[in-house]
């Protein structure tokens, strides 16, 4: 008997419970404002940083990363105590950084000197390139090469010269290299 009076306990709690409840339809005004003022927030966080994450896949990413390849060779033609050239080749939109390899007395000369590449690096597709130099070097361009060639010397000089980029959209970066120094300079021109 004890365990149906407990049975009918248990179905009076429930008989209790048993009000209909009011069912949503849907969401209030102000909770619809409180989401629309999160999202707003987290866009006004994310927006600038999205703004320089694209601003830096462009052109001005690019002539950074060339300037980064010029110091380079300039660092290696003093370290290595070796003139160190870099290659840019318009045509097939490549820069590379090589140095000629070391004979050495003992060993059978070879016949034409070998070349190393140290690093290179490829020019996005619709990148122009154009060399501008202050003197005609005379290690310019031969007859057999079709790109230019910038040389740092094991003293950390080089030739005169502007590196101009421009891009599908008409943007520009320019490097400029001082011949007596080495020193490579790059910076974006605005329109």
């Amino acid at each position: 008997m004890k365990s149906f009076s407990c049975l009918t306990v248990s179905l009076e709690r429930c008989a209790v419970w048993e009000k209909p409840f009011r069912m949503k339809g849907g969401f209030t005004l102000i909770e619809l404002m409180v989401v629309l003022a999160i999202i707003s927030m987290f866009t006004v966080m994310i927006v600038p940083s999205m703004a320089t994450a694209l601003r830096n896949t462009g052109l001005p990413a690019t002539g950074n990363r060339l300037c980064e390849l010029m110091n380079f060779a300039y660092l290696s033609a003093v370290a290595r105590r070796r003139p160190v050239v870099v290659n840019l080749d318009t045509a097939r939109r490549v820069c590379w950084v090589s140095m000629s390899t070391v004979s050495l007395p003992w060993l059978a000369e070879r016949e034409e000197p070998q070349t190393r590449v140290l690093a290179s690096m490829e020019l996005p597709e619709g990148t122009q390139l154009t060399v501008s130099r202050g003197e005609p070097s005379p290690l310019g361009i031969s007859p057999s090469q079709v790109w230019e060639t910038i040389t740092f010397r094991s003293d950390g000089g080089a030739d005169d010269a502007m590196i101009e980029l421009t891009g599908l959209r008409g943007e520009r970066f320019e490097i400029e290299i001082m011949g007596a120094t080495g020193e490579v300079h790059g910076r974006e021109v605005l329109l």
